[in-house]
């Protein structure tokens, strides 16, 4: 028994689920259930008439987070 420590790193290249471009931004959109990331801009035309964020991937509401 014991602690157990590992370490987790960031992918070198991030691509965007939606426009599947790579992500050269230092704002990114990443969710936190099933871990894809979009571009901030290609996130807010997805959602531009939503009043909630949903993640086109998993459709789970309220897990995107801006980094």
């Amino acid at each position: 028994m014991g602690n157990q420590h590992s370490v987790v790193t960031e992918p070198d290249q991030l691509t965007c689920l939606i426009c599947w471009e790579t992500i050269n931004q230092n704002q990114y959109v990443l969710c936190g259930r099933c871990n894809i990331a979009m571009h901030d801009t290609c996130t807010n035309k997805l959602l531009e008439n939503q009043t909630f964020t949903k993640c086109p991937h998993c459709r789970s509401v309220g897990v995107l987070g801006v980094f």
